[in-house]
């Protein structure tokens, strides 16, 4: 088909073509030798996962804790700058993946998670502003359900899709729809050996406080029997090492947040938006203390990025350009931090994956 010069219709077509070769690929190549490279399964169609890396978390109990950190709080109605040292940060949590379906062209999961913030103060009794007083008093809550599905085609390419949707808040108030967030996010993967697979997406996300669609770019490897690499940019980059089968080291950097309606008393009679997003930097060893149950403990340092509460949507909307503080009440500097973590994991035992590669 021979396209117009210059026509405004040239650069869509030649991506839908684009696209088009690409899902046509498979074809060209030779399936038995892509069988061979461990990158399709017995019927042709591609195998998302990689060859030795840890199973997957089925059901995870967890806590975590920030020991002694300082907040600097200002108040934008006025010139009152408050600094207090928060005792500990505490977090309770439980997250559950379940395989709803599990074939070879097909796989769909359904995850439920909950998890439960409180701060301490030192010396709670000498806080002197109301927002200090409602952290100490107040529990910031998220409970929610993921979906995920992977479509496997015939050859090396996959398509992963996950969706997100939670209610944070204090649950204070009467208005819970007000509480919900999600993230929705589309991948589109290359395997390119047992050991090796890549791959870009997109994804939507209103946790961090401003609705926006942003580009994912994915990539794991095994480079041996003991050294690993999984980036998932622009939230997450770790580092595996497996000494052997039963024992995991990893050292990792992440982005990570949330945000929460609460209602915080004498400061404002409507629901407020609390921000929070950190970036960790941490070191993570996992152990198997029985086939398919597994515990591990967390460390490293906490920065915080943003710990801020609005009093409008609008400053959630992504229309509203960053830096805009027209709709900011309360603003925390909050300094970094040692954090710790650890818990209990149950992954699939190996007898059911032998049966279910």
């Amino acid at each position: 088909m021979r396209l117009l010069k210059n026509s405004p219709w040239n650069c869509p077509i030649a991506l839908v073509l684009l696209v088009l070769a690409t899902f046509q690929a498979p074809a060209q190549y030779n399936i038995d030798s892509l069988r061979n490279l461990g990158v399709c399964g017995p019927n042709g169609f591609a195998i998302p996962g990689i060859e030795g890396m840890p199973r997957s978390k089925g059901l995870e109990v967890f806590q975590e804790r920030v020991p002694s950190y300082r907040i600097q709080t200002s108040f934008e109605d006025g010139d009152s700058t408050f600094e207090r040292t928060i005792r500990r940060t505490k977090v309770v949590g439980a997250k559950i993946r379940l395989p709803l379906a599990n074939r070879e062209h097909f796989k769909f999961l359904v995850g439920l998670s909950y998890a439960q913030q409180e701060f301490a103060f030192q010396n709670p009794e000498t806080l002197s502003n109301a927002f200090h007083q409602s952290l100490q008093d107040k529990s910031l809550i998220s409970g929610g359900i993921a979906l995920y599905s992977i479509n496997s085609f015939v050859g090396n390419k996959y398509l992963a899709f996950r969706g997100t949707f939670r209610l944070n808040g204090d649950f204070d108030g009467d208005q819970l729809g007000s509480h919900q967030k999600s993230t929705i996010a589309g991948l589109l993967g290359f395997k390119i050996h047992r050991y090796k697979a890549w791959g870009v997406g997109l994804s939507y996300s209103n946790t961090f406080g401003r609705a926006s669609i942003y580009p994912l770019l994915f990539y794991n490897q095994k480079y041996n029997e003991k050294w690993g690499l999984e980036l998932v940019l622009p939230v997450s980059v770790k580092v595996l090492f497996q000494p052997n089968d039963r024992n995991t080291f990893y050292f990792q950097n992440q982005l990570e947040g949330d945000n929460y309606n609460i209602n915080l008393e004498g400061i404002s009679q409507e629901s407020l938006f609390l921000e929070k997003a950190d970036f960790k930097s941490f070191f993570t060893y996992e152990r198997e203390v029985y086939d398919f149950i597994w515990v591990y403990g967390s460390g490293g340092m906490r920065f915080n990025v943003n710990f801020d509460v609005s009093d409008s949507d609008a400053y959630f909307d992504r229309n509203v350009p960053i830096g805009t503080n027209d709709n900011l009440v309360i603003s925390n500097h909050l300094s970094r931090s040692l954090f710790f973590r650890f818990g209990l994991f149950l992954v699939p035992p190996r007898s059911w994956l032998q049966k279910n590669p």
